[in-house]
């Protein structure tokens, strides 16, 4: 088992969704100033809380993989419940979207 081919794409990965999720706060502040006839509660909901679960979620799972399962690698084996929640706030998020 080598951890450098699960560790890496995560590292790669959490890195790049935080610089993504700082451009999506960017653009949500520029969302609330321009569209003020949308629905307070759909701008928030999309911009506000999916959002900030998925990024802390991609957050905590590279903290356990890169922190936490240093010393033991085999804990990589099974994915941890933030993965499992960052699959069903993207998924949320583009049904919101897209309706």
């Amino acid at each position: 088992f080598d951890p450098r081919l699960v560790i890496d794409p995560t590292q790669v990965c959490g890195l790049l969704s935080a610089v993504l999720f700082n451009c999506f706060s960017f653009q949500s502040c520029v969302f609330f100033t321009r569209f003020k006839s949308d629905h307070f509660v759909l701008k928030v909901t999309v911009s506000h809380l999916l959002q900030l679960g998925h990024f802390v979620c991609i957050i905590s799972t590279l903290w356990t993989m890169i922190v936490d399962s240093y010393c033991d690698p085999s804990q990589l084996m099974a994915l941890n419940t933030a993965v499992d929640l960052a699959i069903s706030f993207s998924g949320f998020t583009a049904f919101i979207v897209q309706a």
